[in-house]
């Protein structure tokens, strides 16, 4: 046991002084295992995985059990499907429902929002989302029956409880057995990646970057505070490990001209407003983002990854070396397609780039997907052999979880409905009106999360 405390103590000690930009020992490996696990142990449909956590659970404890070197695993070990289902949800294409039971899930171009509802949506978000988006996406949240609404509810706050419970019993035990932690405590996204992948759809969303900048601008304002609360919600003050992660989607497919319109301003907010708070953010730079490299120079130093999918490494690392740690290296056609010698000698390659980088974690530039298990194999071989910088790893011993960071001094109050509003709605009260308040205003604080989940279903 304390040789696992001790050897988990140094992975996560090895991956904060690489984000740091600081001396260490070896290169981080970090694994995005996505439903890879399902495939790999070949027992299950992706059906029964999407269905039953602890079919994800004994997928994920055999590739775990064969490959323990991750210094983090980036993915949540999820079973959504009794959810989606739960509230009626159209977003997802879920396996041996609409497609076989062995495909993987789907997530379709759909669009839940005109162009010309973007006025009601900077006016009210949570409403808009709550009265308009949701009962497009969601058939069983309906005006027509109050009692299915609140069922469907109820079943969503049921299932996220017992998830919640189960994973974290399963984080516990792979923490124990194999020295192994999430990288990441929660997700956000930018409003611009909300906007066009949940309300606008892909295609629109684009189109109205180009035609309608200004309400998408207008709309972004009027999201931002709900999103970076969403994204603290139920973290630690001032935990910088697990990660906040955040995965762009629209960012590759817009010009700078663009993302320094719509994009840049509110991600750099958000990136500010986490950072300035202890937490450290893992941004996915989905696509080709080498026209963004400059922009990026101007996050905060030792407190952000920038995990690149098809960016030029090279570049990337012109333009943020000694700034902004790098993340990345291993492409998914080689663990796919290619041989245990390509795997080796992409390692070697990417291993001289870095050599003289602190500041560099070597992932996939995605889910494994479809990775052959001789390929994983090569790919920790090589990067024992090729990964080591020569310097002193400073050990960390993990600390105890602090007070979340959610209240009157986390949020603002626009995101919930105050004490004030609602008083009159009470009459004459005999007794203490602060400790009423207080409770009132508490609980609606402690709601948003899961109103949040809700919202985006």
């Amino acid at each position: 046991m304390a040789q696992k405390n001790r050897l988990l103590a140094e992975k996560i000690s090895r991956l904060r002084a690489a984000i740091k930009l600081k001396e260490h020992d070896k290169v981080p490996l970090v694994g995005n295992l996505g439903f890879w696990p399902v495939k790999y142990l070949h027992k299950y449909t992706m059906q029964e995985a999407f269905y039953n956590i602890d079919v994800m659970a004994e997928s994920y404890e055999a590739v775990i059990a064969r490959w323990s070197r991750w210094d983090a695993l980036t993915t949540s070990v999820t079973s959504r499907a009794p959810l989606l289902d739960a509230l009626g949800s159209r977003r997802y294409v879920i396996p041996g429902r609409e497609i076989s039971p062995h495909a993987d899930y789907q997530h379709p171009d759909q669009c839940f929002m005109e162009a010309d509802e973007y006025d009601r949506l900077i006016q009210d978000p949570a409403r808009f989302q709550a009265e308009v988006i949701l009962p497009r996406v969601c058939a069983r949240i309906t005006t027509g029956s109050l009692y299915e609404t609140i069922k469907a509810i109820a079943k969503v706050y049921t299932y996220t409880q017992q998830l919640q419970k189960k994973a974290g019993t399963f984080w516990d035990g792979w923490a124990e057995r194999y020295a192994i932690s999430p990288l990441m405590r929660n997700v956000f996204l930018v409003p611009v990646d909300l906007i066009v992948d949940s309300f606008r759809g892909f295609n629109q969303g684009l189109v109205d970057i180009k035609l309608r900048p200004g309400k998408i601008v207008e709309a972004s304002h009027a999201l931002l505070d709900s999103l970076i609360h969403g994204g603290m919600a139920g973290l630690p003050a001032g935990q910088d490990f697990p990660v906040l992660y955040n995965p762009q989607h629209v960012s590759p497919f817009i010009s700078p001209r663009d993302y320094d319109k719509v994009y840049w301003p509110f991600y750099k907010r958000m990136v500010d407003e986490f950072t300035g708070r202890g937490h450290t953010v893992w941004s996915v730079f989905e696509g080709v983002q080498d026209q963004h490299l400059e922009r990026l120079q101007d996050l905060p130093a030792g407190k952000v990854v920038a995990h690149f999918e098809g960016t030029d490494l090279a570049k990337a690392k012109k333009y943020l070396s000694g700034k902004i740690c790098i993340a990345g290296g291993m492409p998914n056609n080689i663990l796919a397609k290619g041989s245990p010698e390509d795997v080796t000698e992409q390692v070697k390659a990417v291993m001289k780039l870095f050599a003289d980088e602190p500041g560099f974690i070597m992932a996939a530039d995605g889910g494994l997907n479809s990775a052959k298990p001789e390929n994983i194999d090569a790919w920790m071989r090589a990067l024992e052999q090729y990964g080591y910088l020569g310097g002193k790893l400073q050990v960390e011993e993990p600390a105890a979880d602090g007070p979340a960071a959610v209240g009157p001094q986390a949020v603002q109050k626009s995101l919930i409905t105050p004490w004030e509003q609602v008083r009159d709605e009470f009459g004459e009260i005999k007794g203490d009106e602060e400790i009423i308040g207080r409770a009132w205003e508490e609980l609606e604080y402690s709601a948003l999360g899961l109103l949040g989940m809700i919202l985006r279903a």
